[in-house]
């Protein structure tokens, strides 16, 4: 038997709802959510990581791939929390039918 793919739970005005992974991470409230936390922390930790370099005007290609990804992270992270929390957990119930 072919096990059905993930479902995640995703509030709505309307109430909630099972969705599947692309509608689910696509959602306004999922992406707004991310890309705060992604600029809250991101920021804070280039100015950790790189502000001696932004302060030093010594700005490289790799510095800037490094920024990049000091915001893609906690981007992701935010993401997987977030499909982590919603993810629908099957019962036997749902196994038989």
């Amino acid at each position: 038997m072919i096990e059905p793919l993930t479902r995640y739970r995703l509030r709505t005005m309307a109430g909630e709802i099972d969705v599947g992974l692309l509608r689910f991470i696509s959602s306004r409230d999922i992406i707004r959510t991310s890309v705060y936390t992604a600029l809250v922390v991101g920021t804070i930790l280039t100015l950790i990581n790189q502000g001696d370099i932004y302060l030093a005007d010594h700005v490289t290609g790799i510095v800037l791939v490094k920024t990049l990804l000091t915001y893609v992270v906690p981007y992701c992270v935010s993401i997987f929390g977030a499909m982590s929390a919603a993810r629908v957990r099957r019962t036997t119930d749902d196994a038989t039918r």
